[in-house]
């Protein structure tokens, strides 16, 4: 079924690029997206500490769009934007427990331009499913470095039409996904791009996240500001490095003659990350928006929008309405010639009238988001009204029962339901009426993972209990290992394994040598395979109810017969 659906859609993006006169006439499209940049996280709205003149240029060079509504959470805002459609009628629905894979039957922004014939490439951040067949490799990126969740020394997974290989990075690894993108924006060819910056700064991890010298820039004006802790210092460094590297990668594409040529939109994936004691961050600027990250309040799905053409926009173009992430792929569509896939519902508009300045809004449109992130004990499936708001018009209900004025009250600091119930009741049955929709198109448990002839590369410390579920096309023997993981270090480890419920290995561990495991024969057929080091005395807990499985990284490698 899918290779049919794609064979019409791409059927009609040959038609649709023999239509147009020039291929050069159409712009490249470079998109920027940063990971947990709060809406006070830019000088330009005022931060009195933070400065980041290259996002502050490209605002003033652009068509500034106040609102964009984005999800609280990372990837299912990448699901929005990649596919036009709300997230849970993708198969995405969290970051973790399997929750965070992407359909692979979706038809994504690099599918539809690929086939409008753009060229496409992904540098950076993916998050919507790192095995086959959820990679951005599969869902339409001719050219992929996507990275492995480290900040310092690590690898890159690139694919290619060379093939696909791990690639050591040495150093700060944002500024080799930037060195990669400028490499790129300077390659000769005829053919428009389409390049996906996908930065992992701002977002936390456990230990160094930034150089030191972007640290200790704002160490001083941190410490003497009462509400912020030392680890501000290291998120406003953070922002700091972005800045410079968007920066360079704007310099590259002025320098390469390409700037009035190329489509230049950035954004926030959401909003800042909430206070965290561990991590010492504290309350930092927020232009007075309430809520963060994973909050449903604008302080958590509210981005600035910059969206920069010189051929067609104006810079310095403000729009006022509402837009949200799933209008970029029907509004890249137009700008790119793509069709539009006419077998499934987009929940995104075309925008391209806001961002001319040729019209003011576009209706009184019924935006909804929702995030509910919940442990695995708790099932799989979206509960209604649980971290949900419908936004239509100039009003917005959160939670079902919240009611606030955006056009006089951003802030969301006067709770207007008492006043108009009626409204109330409106707004409840219309967020009704779109939960019932975008929860049935699709199940909500986690998508299987395909064991066939490419190597899975799964992390353990967020899959699904009961272990992942496998697809295998035909009988497969595999070759099991197991990366970086404390338990290693423990004499009195057991690892253990399991295929459909079924023991099937157990071993203790050795300190020294690490765990021999025999190769494991996957079935033709449907599975649950799970493995775990159990630590005695007892397994140690980690983040959202889940239990430490004693290491990152499980690799599956089909055998060559």
């Amino acid at each position: 079924m899918r290779r049919f659906k794609i064979g019409l859609f791409l059927w009609a993006g040959l038609l649709c690029r023999a239509e147009t006169k020039e291929a050069d006439a159409r712009p490249n499209i470079l998109m920027i997206i940063s990971d947990d940049q709060g809406y006070g996280d830019f000088s330009c709205f005022g931060n009195p500490i933070l400065k980041t003149p290259n996002l502050d240029r490209l605002k003033e060079q652009s068509v500034y769009v106040k609102t964009l509504i984005t999800t609280p959470l990372c990837s299912p805002t990448r699901a929005c934007v990649m596919t036009g459609r709300f997230c849970y009628r993708t198969g995405v629905w969290d970051t973790y427990l399997g929750r965070q894979s992407m359909a692979s039957d979706e038809i994504t922004l690099a599918e539809m331009l690929k086939a409008a014939g753009y060229r496409t490439a992904l540098f950076g951040k993916w998050h919507l499913g790192d095995a086959h067949p959820f990679r951005p490799e599969n869902q339409g990126f001719q050219e992929v470095w996507f990275d492995n969740n480290q900040r310092f020394d690590g690898t890159f997974c690139y694919s290619g039409p060379d093939g696909r290989r791990d690639v050591p990075i040495k150093g700060f690894q944002d500024d080799a996904i930037f060195d990669r993108a400028i490499d790129y924006v300077t390659r000769t060819n005829n053919q428009p791009f389409f390049m996906y910056v996908a930065s992992k700064l701002p977002h936390d991890i456990e230990g160094p996240m930034v150089p030191e010298e972007n640290r200790l820039k704002y160490l001083e004006a941190v410490r003497a500001t009462p509400c912020l802790g030392d680890g501000d210092a290291e998120v406003y460094g953070m922002v700091d490095r972005l800045d410079s590297n968007i920066g360079r990668l704007l310099d590259a594409l002025d320098r390469s003659g390409k700037k009035d040529q190329t489509l230049v939109v950035f954004f926030s994936d959401n909003g800042a990350m909430r206070n965290n004691p561990k991590l010492k961050y504290g309350d930092r600027y927020n232009c007075g928006l309430r809520g963060k990250k994973g909050t449903i309040y604008n302080g958590g799905i509210v981005s600035p929008m910059f969206v920069r053409y010189p051929r067609e926009l104006k810079a310095g173009t403000v729009v006022e309405a509402p837009v949200c992430v799933m209008d970029l792929f029907p509004t890249l569509a137009d700008y790119s010639g793509g069709s539009l896939p006419a077998d499934r519902v987009l929940d995104g508009v075309n925008i391209r009238s806001l961002l001319q300045g040729q019209a003011d809004s576009i209706g009184e449109r019924t935006i909804c988001m929702q995030q509910d992130r919940r442990p695995a004990v708790e099932g799989d499936k979206p509960r209604r009204w649980n971290n949900g708001c419908i936004w239509q018009g100039n009003w917005k209900l959160v939670d079902g029962k919240e009611l606030y004025r955006m056009d006089t009250d951003r802030e969301e600091k006067n709770d207007l339901s008492a006043e108009f119930p009626e409204r109330v009741a409106a707004l409840r049955k219309a967020y009704s009426l779109w939960f019932d929709e975008v929860s049935s198109e699709r199940g909500f448990g986690p998508l299987p993972y395909e064991v066939s002839s490419e190597k899975l590369v799964l992390e353990n410390g967020a899959h699904p209990p009961g272990g992942w579920r496998m697809f295998a096309p035909e009988d497969v023997t595999c070759k099991i290992s197991l990366r970086e993981g404390e338990p290693y270090r423990k004499p009195d480890g057991l690892c253990r394994m399991y295929m459909d419920g079924k023991l099937i290995f157990e071993q203790a561990v050795d300190a020294a040598k690490g765990i021999d495991i025999p190769p494991v024969v996957f079935k033709k057929g449907d599975h649950r395979f799970d493995v775990f080091i159990e630590v005695v005395p007892s397994v140690s807990k980690v983040g959202y109810g889940l239990v430490n499985p004693g290491f990152i990284y499980l690799d599956i490698e089909p055998l060559k017969k």
